[in-house]
């Protein structure tokens, strides 16, 4: 099956073979590169030298937009920095984006009116699918939040719905001591997820949540390397090499019919799962090896699209 999605990718793009595109970065960064060289590796396919690069400074000398088929904006700044450039009557990709960054720009009206967006996040249910699959016996799977990644919780919740496990979701922006929420939340699960939250998971409450997962013996399942390494047990996420990759692909629809049927809103379908075989011996759970995982999310997402 991907090796056909493979092929159709390649004949959309070169449908598109001279298609000009602009890609507007809000750094000139590591992370950015990375996004850029998958985004490069789909696009060589079958359109070489199409992508005029600029960073977000440097949009305000760009004079003509017209001259571009499609603009890919990669980051909030980068979004900001196209919104003061005026109306763009071509369409606007954005990406690298989370969820509470695209729903802040949108508030704000800085999006430009054709366009679709590729989230940094991953689906809700995703995540749920991860920790079922890692930790099969878990019967409750606890959702502490605040305000940013609060927006999850329902759909969450309807996710372990359906997959017949219970919820204990939990607001740690409340006012109530923060010892006892975390007690709420990992005494009452087998397994505790978090998500992205820059106003809620700084260091110190970061620190806090990895001690309270060894103190009650309850795995975290997070969304980032750097917090599995800090202690969690498994973790879900799509490098920006990833995302590129997937942006390179929504491009090769531009112009063509396709585009009209891409959702305006889209998760990324590329990610990678990573395992702390150390922190998952500490806590006593016998847990599949990441390959394993991973392997088992695609087939989920594979029945799903069919």
């Amino acid at each position: 099956m991907r090796r056909c999605w493979w092929v159709v990718i390649g004949l959309l793009l070169c449908a598109n073979a001279h298609a000009r595109m602009l890609l507007i970065t809000s750094q000139e960064t590591a992370l950015y590169r990375e996004f850029q060289h998958g985004l490069n590796l789909v696009l060589s396919k079958g359109q070489p030298n199409v992508v005029d690069v600029r960073q977000a400074w440097e949009i305000a000398a760009v004079s003509d937009l017209t001259a571009y088929s499609a603009i890919v904006v990669a980051g909030v700044e980068a979004a900001k920095a196209l919104s003061e450039h005026g109306v763009v009557s071509r369409p606007v990709l954005y990406t690298m984006l989370p969820f509470s960054s695209y729903e802040w720009l949108e508030e704000n009206r800085m999006l430009a009116n054709q366009h679709k967006v590729l989230f940094i996040d991953q689906p809700p249910q995703r995540y749920v699918q991860l920790a079922q699959a890692a930790m099969p016996e878990m019967r409750t799977i606890g959702y502490l939040y605040g305000d940013i990644s609060g927006v999850y919780a329902d759909e969450i919740k309807r996710a372990a719905d359906d997959a017949g496990i219970g919820f204990v979701g939990v607001d740690v922006s409340s006012d109530v001591k923060f010892s006892n929420l975390l007690k709420d939340g990992f005494a009452s699960s087998d397994a505790v997820l978090l998500l992205p939250d820059p106003y809620l998971f700084n260091r110190r409450v970061v620190q806090e949540v990895l001690l309270a997962s060894f103190r009650y013996k309850r795995p975290l399942v997070v969304y980032s390397e750097s917090f599995l390494k800090a202690g969690a047990m498994v973790a879900l996420f799509s490098t920006p090499e990833q995302i590129g990759r997937q942006t390179g692909e929504l491009l090769g629809c531009v112009g063509l019919p396709c585009y009209n049927v891409i959702p305006q809103r889209s998760y990324p379908k590329y990610f990678s799962v990573i395992v702390n075989e150390f922190v998952a011996r500490q806590l006593g759970v016998e847990i599949k090896s990441a390959g394993e995982l991973l392997k088992y999310l695609e087939s989920v997402e594979d029945s799903l699209s069919h």
